[in-house]
């Protein structure tokens, strides 16, 4: 479970208290009235919108009404397939005259009853020999020769086989007029022989491109900021904010929330009966403005509550924090084996008198600790010295064994050059040094089994591998030569075959720590370690008890099978 210091504890009630109503104060109250003012003026925005399609609606829709006049009046389609002949010019006066009035005369009647921004009604033949045009100003005359397949709304309205087929704003270029070519939004639709079934003229019915304007400007009105456009079927751009022409793509009028040219707008969205559709973007920069004033309040009156609380808060919790962290400090040092540390007392309250108590009690455990460790430093001290002096006899009295083994067989030169190697071993054995490096007890197990050798002559083979890394590690004198001579008088000599004696020590990496590793095996007779008790055996046991109160934190294994030899290692690990 993770710990809480009365400081954090504090600290946590503080901001509960503090900072959580600073929050509502600063943050969340200003945040909740602007999403409701956003939340307002995009339904208030949306009504609009709504509005203005509908009315976009209606103009559009009777413009495919009057471009809908052409094929449901037999005149007219009789009219057209006469004017579409060839011999059209030669036929009588009557019947041109006939042809004439059906497609002149039956649009100017129905303009009369629509609404005025409706300007004009243009029946093409597809021959283009003779253009109609019905205005309620009076008939207009096309310019002479203008060839109509060069329009979007003429060739978009012959491939549409009949269907009607919507423009955006464009200049009547192709009427003659004093007024200057004015800008018009058309549908216009294809007329068709139904008994060829084939195209025979097209009808565009138009209407003033100033509605389109009044449209967008009224829906921009609303909102400071906000952007409007008209698009066409496909939803490609028609009319509007000159910032979306090539800024609007299919994928952006799914979303709620859109970027356009580094400022956000929410998007409404709202498609028309005829396929046209009105998108506003309703700029978040704006709406920002508006209730900034919310955000600023909020923030003053957060900051002051907060400062109020924070001055009180440090204030009061100083009296508990500084004198806890006397304590602890105290108490660390303690840890760490400083007795010397105490505590500054500097208040007449309770934390004053713990802080007192504690200076009494650290005071009182450096006298007995300082009592005790003295105890023990003497007690160990005797220990290892007894344990040290157990190993000189013992070594002395295998070593006299292999003199009197020697003699008997009558090995007189031998027995000699034994004595003189006993000699040097003698120096080593008895000298006062307690404390050799690895090399110096390795050159003295070479030194016994070269005397060990004399004895049982080429049944022993010895290696001695020593990595130079360990080579002046320190150990206690006489650690690794009675497991050496362990082996040789209890694991070779007992053998009936040549043996083999390995003495290895190695610096390896175990986990994430460094080990010195020395490892004594032989393939001698070996023993079940099971059952074997070496409790009292003077080597054996005599060693594991000095590496042991020498190296307390490091191991001591012995490996051993019958018939298969034994192995014993120690792992020294570094702090």
């Amino acid at each position: 479970m993770k710990r809480f210091t009365i400081k954090q504890r504090l600290l946590t009630l503080f901001l509960i208290m503090a900072v959580v109503p600073c929050f509502f104060i600063g943050i969340a109250a200003p945040s909740y009235m602007r999403n409701h003012e956003i939340n307002q003026t995009e339904k208030y925005m949306k009504s609009l919108t709504d509005s203005y399609a509908k009315t976009l609606d209606i103009y559009l829709d009777e413009l495919d009404r009057m471009s809908l006049l052409a094929q449901i009046n037999d005149d007219v389609l009789v009219a057209l397939k006469l004017v579409n002949k060839k011999d059209f010019d030669s036929m009588s006066d009557r019947i041109k005259l006939m042809a004439n009035r059906a497609l002149n005369g039956e649009f100017q009647f129905y303009l009369q009853t629509t609404r005025e921004d409706i300007m004009n009604v243009i029946l093409i033949p597809i021959n283009q020999e003779q253009v109609y045009i019905s205005s309620k100003n009076g008939t207009l005359d096309n310019v002479e020769g203008y060839d109509f397949s060069s329009e979007k709304w003429f060739t978009e309205a012959v491939k549409a086989d009949g269907r009607a087929v919507f423009c955006g704003p464009h200049q009547q270029k192709y009427i003659q007029t004093d007024m200057g070519k004015e800008s018009v939004f058309t549908v216009s639709r294809a007329v068709i022989d139904t008994d060829k079934q084939k195209v025979i003229g097209v009808v565009c019915a138009c209407a003033d491109a100033t509605i389109l304007q009044q449209v967008v400007k009224e829906a921009s009105s609303v909102e400071p900021g906000t952007l409007v456009a008209v698009l066409d079927d496909k939803n490609e751009y028609v009319y509007g904010d000159n910032i979306l022409k090539d800024s609007i793509t299919e994928d952006m009028l799914e979303q709620k929330k859109v970027s356009v040219d580094g400022e956000k707008y929410s998007l409404l969205y709202e498609k028309t009966g005829t396929s046209w559709s009105l998108v506003s973007l309703l700029s978040y920069k704006n709406l920002n403005s508006k209730i900034r004033f919310y955000y600023v309040l909020g923030l003053v009156m957060a900051v002051i509550s907060l400062g109020c609380m924070a001055v009180i808060y440090f204030g009061y919790i100083k009296t508990f924090t500084v004198p806890l962290a006397e304590i602890k400090r105290v108490m660390k040092a303690a840890q760490n084996n400083d007795l010397e540390a105490r505590c500054k007392v500097e208040s007449n309250d309770e934390m004053g008198d713990i802080e007192k108590e504690l200076n009494k009690m650290v005071e009182r455990l450096d006298q007995m600790i300082k009592l005790e460790y003295q105890a023990k430093l003497n007690q160990k001290n005797a220990e290892y010295e007894a344990l040290q002096a157990q190993v000189q006899p013992h070594f002395l009295y295998n070593t006299l064994g292999v003199f009197v083994g020697l003699n008997r067989m009558g090995m007189q030169d031998e027995l000699e050059e034994a004595i003189f190697s006993l000699r040097d071993l003698m120096r080593y054995a008895l000298s006062d040094q307690k404390i050799v490096t690895v090399g110096e007890e390795a050159e003295f197990i070479r030194k016994y089994l070269r005397l060990q050798k004399l004895r049982f002559m080429d049944k022993i083979n010895e290696q001695i591998l020593i990595d130079p890394k360990v080579q002046n590690f320190k150990i206690p004198r006489h650690l690794f030569q009675p497991i050496v001579e362990n082996a040789v008088i209890h694991g070779i000599e007992e053998a009936d075959h040549s043996c083999q004696l390995t003495v290895t020590a190695d610096l390896v990496q175990e986990a994430d720590k460094l080990c010195v590793m020395v490892v004594i095996a032989d393939d001698g007779v070996g023993f079940d370690v099971n059952k074997v008790q070496y409790d009292d055996s003077v080597g054996i046991k005599n060693v594991e008890n000095r590496f042991k109160h020498y190296f307390p934190n490091s191991e001591f294994q012995i490996i051993s099978q019958v018939n298969n030899g034994t192995k014993i290692l120690f792992k020294i690990y570094e702090d």
